[in-house]
Formats: structure tokens, C-alpha cells, sequence
């Protein structure tokens, strides 16, 4: 099973280990710094001391001769600073003088044949530690072997000691900066327990419940600000949610009770044939009816999905709003009403669903002569603005108040309370016409006074260029 730590533990572990990295890279720089510093030093000390013997020696040899070599290297290292006479020179197998204070040492220098240059060394000796440096010198003709010594042990133990101070050092750094850390993450993340905890509070019965924003102007804020617009569009669409949910049970209610009653009407033993006929038709209203509102309601939630049906074909807008004209005539007709329909005979060339649209526009005249009185007047026209092609539906009916008027696209929303079911339909046409409309990219405007009559305006992009 896989443990899951909690992020300010992660947090902490990251800060902890690379405040280790730096640590122990910087302590291992310091280090290695440290010792290349007393490295150097001792081998500057070295070269200027080797840069004095070859001419040391030269000069004493015009006056004298090898032998007194000796005695003329302890007069002349007799006054310099303790561990500085620490010399030995050698030639021809022969020792010509080795100090007393290196002699202990028993440091045997390299064969000539290896000291093409001069040479370099770290040397361990019983109870100490040197510097080495070897060189062949060449005073006329002959070669002198010359071997200095550093004494470095002091520093080295120096060295020692930073090292192990270093080492006990890190593990209690470590801990401190882990309780540190771990200290900072849990205060810069105490915010997100605070929205976690609010969060969780919030359910389909408290959706109005926000998160607090701190005023830090950072991630967090920034976060909290975009759950909060995240809760709002769910409070929104639950909403909007639970009243369709409850609008369409209150509209199924009324076709499935009236079948009820009408079907136990017929089922009476007493009932004739004409009544039965009389019920089936009945029955058979209501179905049909039922079933209308069912395909709208299913329109509808495939429009909130982004699913609505657009077949992508060019298609003449004038031919379209013409048929829609066409199923609505009977009603016009029937009613009484001036039915006048204004269409250009150029062609407006559009992209999209020719039964869709007429639908569209079917359901714009369909209201228009539902509430316009008889003997009205109820007019169609169809125009060009701005590359787009604008169909005008127009009325002298009842009008809507302006109190009303921005909710009449709204499922389920009926501007005239008064009117019957029979005469007023569900209240979802104006909802689908938008839902069509903004399908094909185009919108619905609306003008409208109350007891004088109402415009409605469809704008649908046209498309030039296709013959």
C-alpha cells in the first residue's frame, strides 16, 4: 500500500533536502577551498626558498670548495624562522648537507632522472606532516638535489577539525531547518485548510455559501476567487436545474391527469360507444400534446449540452421564412388576421438547418397571431443589415410589459398568466427559438409594448460568394 503524505510534509522534505545540497556543497567548497589555500601557500613559501640555493650555492663554490658547502648552509639557515632550515642537498650519491631539523624526517628524496621539474609532495612523517619540494639544480655542470620541507600538520589538523565540526554540525541544521520548514508550510498553507474545510461545507442545500478570499492578491486569493465563480455557475445551473425539473413535473402533470380521469370516465359500465369515442379523442389530444412537450424538453437539454442538430448546409433564407409562413396561414385565416409577409426576391444564402430555422421561425408568426385579436394584423419581412440577414415578426396584439419582458425567453415562462393551456402551449417556444438561433451564431431581440403589439427581430449571418 502506498503512503500518501500530506503536501506540507513534501514541502518540508524538498526544503529540507536541498538546504542539505547547498549545505554540504558549500561546506565541501569551503573545504577543498581551505586546503587548496594552504597548499598554495606552502608551495609559494617552497619555490622562493628553492629560487635562493642555486645561486647560494654558486657563489659559495668560487672561493671555496665543496666540503665547507656544509658549514656555509647552517650559517646561513641558522637565522631563519623555525622550520624554515628544514633543507637537505645531495650530489653524486653524496650528501652535501642535511639539516638537523630534517634529518629525523628520513625523507629520501626521488632519483634525478624523475625531477625534469621541480617536484611536489605531501609528506606523512612519525608526528608531522610536510610539504615537500624536490628539485634537480645545476650549478656548473654539476647537479645538486635540493629537497625542501613545509611543515603543515598544524593546518591540516585545522582542516580536521572543520571537517568534524562540519559533520556534527549538518544532522542538527537539518533538524532545524525540517521543524522550520515544516513551521512555514503549514502557516502558508493554513489558507487551503480554511477552503477545504469551507468546501466541504457547501452542498446542494448551501450553494449560496462562498469561500473567503484573503486579501493577498496571490495564488491562493486567486484560487479562492475562481471556486467562488466555479460555486456560482454550479448554484446557477443547479437552479436553473431544479426549476426546469419542476416546471416540466408541473407540465406532465396536467396531460397524465387528464388522460387518467378521461380513461376512467370511458371504463364506467354504463359508458355508450359515443363516449368512448369521445374519451379515445380526448386521450389522443393529450398524448400528442405530451408528446410535444417531451421532443421540446429534449431539444432543450440537447441545446444546454451544445448539442443541438445543425446540418451544415447552404440553404435560402427567403424559401425558409416562406414555409414557415406557410404552416402558420391556417391559424391566420382562421383568426381573421391580416397575414401580410414582405420578402425580397434576392436570395439570402445562409449555412445551416432548413427545418430548424423554419421551426424557428414558425414559432415567432405561431405567437404572434396566438395573441393578436381577431380582425389584427400581423406582418413578415425579411432584410439585409450588415451581413446579415434580419427577419421581422410584428404585431398588434397584447403586448408584454416591460417588467416581463427580459423573462420571456425563459423555459416554463408565460408573460400572460391569464390565458389557458389549450391557447398558451408549455411556454418553451421562445426558449427553443433561441436555442436555434444561437446555433446558427445569430440572436433575438425583442420590442414590445404592453395593450399595443410586439417585434421580434432574428438576425442570422448570411454567407456571399456561393452561387
Amino acid at each position: 500500500m502506498i503512503r500518501r503524505f500530506s503536501i506540507r510534509v513534501i514541502l518540508t522534505a524538498w526544503f529540507t533536502a536541498m538546504l542539505a545540497l547547498i549545505v554540504c556543497a558549500l561546506g565541501v567548497a569551503m573545504y577543498f577551498a581551505m586546503r587548496h589555500t594552504i597548499t598554495r601557500a606552502a608551495d609559494n613559501d617552497l619555490s622562493s626558498r628553492l629560487e635562493e640555493i642555486g645561486p647560494f650555492i654558486e657563489g659559495r663554490l668560487l672561493n671555496r670548495d665543496m666540503h665547507s658547502l656544509a658549514h656555509e648552509f647552517e650559517a646561513h639557515l641558522s637565522g631563519l624562522r623555525p622550520g624554515g632550515d628544514l633543507l637537505q642537498v645531495r650530489s653524486r650519491g653524496v650528501w652535501l648537507y642535511r639539516s638537523p631539523s630534517i634529518a629525523p624526517y628520513d625523507i629520501s628524496p626521488p632519483p634525478v632522472a624523475q625531477l625534469t621539474k621541480p617536484r611536489f609532495a605531501t609528506v606523512p612523517v612519525p608526528g608531522a606532516l610536510l610539504r615537500t619540494l624536490s628539485a634537480n639544480v645545476q650549478v656548473e655542470g654539476t647537479s645538486y638535489v635540493v629537497e625542501l620541507a613545509e611543515p603543515v600538520g598544524e593546518y591540516y589538523a585545522m582542516l580536521g577539525r572543520f571537517r568534524t565540526l562540519a559533520l556534527w554540525f549538518l544532522p542538527a541544521l537539518l533538524a532545524l531547518s525540517w521543524a522550520i520548514g515544516y513551521w512555514l508550510c503549514r502557516r502558508a498553507l493554513a489558507p487551503v485548510d480554511e477552503i477545504a474545510n469551507t468546501a466541504r461545507e457547501i452542498s446542494a442545500r448551501n450553494l449560496s455559501l462562498r469561500l473567503a478570499v484573503p486579501r493577498t492578491g496571490d495564488e491562493l486569493a486567486r484560487l479562492s476567487e475562481t471556486l467562488n465563480g466555479m460555486i456560482a455557475r454550479l448554484e446557477k445551473a443547479f437552479n436553473r436545474i431544479s426549476g426546469f425539473t419542476a416546471d416540466a413535473a408541473h407540465e406532465l402533470r396536467t396531460p397524465i391527469a387528464l388522460i387518467l380521469t378521461t380513461s376512467e370516465l370511458a371504463l364506467r359500465p354504463n359508458a355508450s360507444h359515443g363516449e368512448w369515442r369521445e374519451a379515445l379523442e380526448e386521450v389522443r389530444t393529450e398524448a400528442v400534446r405530451t408528446k410535444c412537450l417531451i421532443e421540446d424538453l429534449m431539444t432543450l437539454a440537447r441545446s444546454d449540452f451544445g448539442e443541438v442538430s445543425v446540418q451544415p448546409s447552404v440553404l435560402d433564407l427567403s424559401e425558409t421564412v416562406w414555409l414557415a409562413c406557410g404552416r402558420c396561414e391556417a391559424l391566420a385565416k382562421s383568426k381573421h388576421i391580416e397575414f401580410v409577409v414582405s420578402l425580397p426576391e434576392k436570395d439570402f444564402q445562409a449555412r445551416g438547418d432548413p427545418h430548424a430555422l423554419a421551426r424557428l421561425f414558425a414559432i415567432l408568426i405561431d405567437n404572434a397571431l396566438k395573441y393578436s385579436p381577431c380582425n389584427g394584423r400581423v406582418s413578415v419581412s425579411l432584410r439585409e443589415t450588415n451581413s446579415n440577414a434580419v427577419c421581422e415578426v410584428s404585431d398588434n396584439g397584447i403586448g408584454i410589459s416591460e417588467e416581463e419582458l427580459p423573462r420571456i425567453f425563459e423555459r416554463f415562462y408565460r408573460a400572460d398568466r391569464a390565458r389557458s393551456r389549450d391557447g398558451g402551449g408549455a411556454g418553451l417556444g421562445l426558449a427553443i427559438a433561441r436555442s436555434i438561433a444561437g446555433a446558427h451564431g445569430g440572436i433575438i431581440e425583442v420590442e414590445s409594448t404592453l395593450g399595443l403589439g410586439s417585434i421580434f427581430r432574428v438576425q442570422i449571418p448570411i454567407v456571399k460568394g456561393i452561387a
